[in-house]
C-alpha cells in the first residue's frame, strides 16, 4: 500500500534528479537524493542514488561549502 501512494512522489523527484544534474544544481540534487535513499527510486538503483548523494556532498565540500553529518 505504501509503495502505490508514493510512486508519483519517487516519478517525480527521479525526474527532478535528472533535471538537477543537467543544470548543476548540486544542493537540489543532494536534497532530492536523499530523499530517493529513504524511499527508493523507480528509475534508479539504490547504489546510484547514494553515489548521487555522496558526490555532491563531496562537490560542496570542495568548493567550500561545509556540510555537517548527521
Amino acid at each position: 500500500m505504501l509503495h502505490r501512494r508514493t510512486r508519483p512522489g519517487r516519478q517525480v523527484a527521479d525526474a527532478a534528479l535528472d533535471t538537477t544534474g543537467r543544470l548543476g544544481l548540486v544542493p537540489l540534487r543532494w536534497a532530492l537524493a536523499c530523499l530517493l535513499a529513504d524511499i527508493g527510486s523507480v528509475a534508479h538503483p539504490p547504489p546510484d542514488v547514494v553515489g548521487v548523494r555522496d558526490a555532491c556532498a563531496d562537490l560542496v565540500r570542495r568548493r567550500g561549502g561545509n556540510w555537517r553529518d548527521r
